[in-house]
């Protein structure tokens, strides 16, 4: 089953993700951004796009 690809989310998810990778130390794995934030994976890896990130090589995000 295809999904359409999602084009916007909602501002207040944006702001949710960057709160909480500014509060983490480490980077993190998306899997707990979608628990701690409440919103679906979709959603979330859309807005990392928006946001200033790093991706290392186990997948974990990180604000720039």
């Amino acid at each position: 089953m295809n999904r359409p690809e999602r084009k916007n989310i909602n501002v207040a998810t944006k702001e949710k993700v960057k709160k909480f990778l500014k509060e983490q130390t480490e980077p993190v794995f998306i899997s707990a951004i979608v628990k701690s934030v409440g919103v679906d994976c979709h959603s979330v890896k859309l807005a990392l796009t928006m946001l200033n990130v790093r991706t290392n090589k186990d997948r974990r995000v990180k604000l720039k």
